[in-house]
């Protein structure tokens, strides 16, 4: 819904889509199984979920006339590859590098940029104590230099070595999220 629209989801509208119930809905934005990988606006209405966001990060996705944004650099491959989408991501390292813009073609990247990816798996709050270290660099050792000035362990990857991997993990979030009344 999010992906189609691009505009905050209300709860009601979400039950609409899907075909679960208000309750159920509302369960599973509230869950610990979600806690930490849902974002709300003041109004209720979902901003975020599972990495996707319709609120501006650090990766910027754009697919056709699409644009939205990821909470983290493997969400953005993830995301991407599990739709077999043709677009780019528009990501800044933290390391104040520039605009780094990684394109893909039915899912898969033509660049082969890295991703540092936090080896500390927060399940609590992902998006807030995960997602921030995980992100696109320009090289290796730009990776490799920015986890170490942070005192970060985790594994530096490039794009072509996470891709099958990030799309296993978002391929059910896109089936499951696929709305039932079109």
């Amino acid at each position: 819904m999010l992906y189609e629209t691009g505009e905050p989801a209300s709860v009601d509208r979400i039950a609409q889509q899907t075909g679960w119930s208000i309750d159920v809905v509302e369960e599973m934005l509230v869950s610990p199984e979600t806690a930490g990988r849902v974002r709300r606006d003041d109004a209720g209405r979902l901003v975020g979920i599972a990495g996707l966001s319709i609120e501006p990060t650090a990766h910027e996705v754009r697919i056709g006339d699409r644009t939205f944004w990821t909470w983290c650099a493997l969400d953005a491959v993830g995301i991407v590859a599990a739709l077999k989408e043709t677009g780019a991501v528009f990501s800044t390292p933290p390391n104040g590098s520039g605009t780094l813009e990684i394109r893909f073609v039915d899912g898969a990247s033509l660049s082969d940029e890295s991703l540092f990816i936090l080896g500390d798996f927060d399940a609590v709050n992902t998006v807030e104590t995960w997602c921030p270290s995980v992100n696109f660099f320009a090289s290796r050792q730009e990776a490799t230099s920015w986890a170490e000035g942070h005192h970060l362990e985790g594994d530096v990857v490039s794009i072509s070595q996470i891709a099958q991997s990030a799309e296993e993990m978002w391929r059910p979030v896109v089936t499951e999220l696929t709305p039932v009344n079109g």
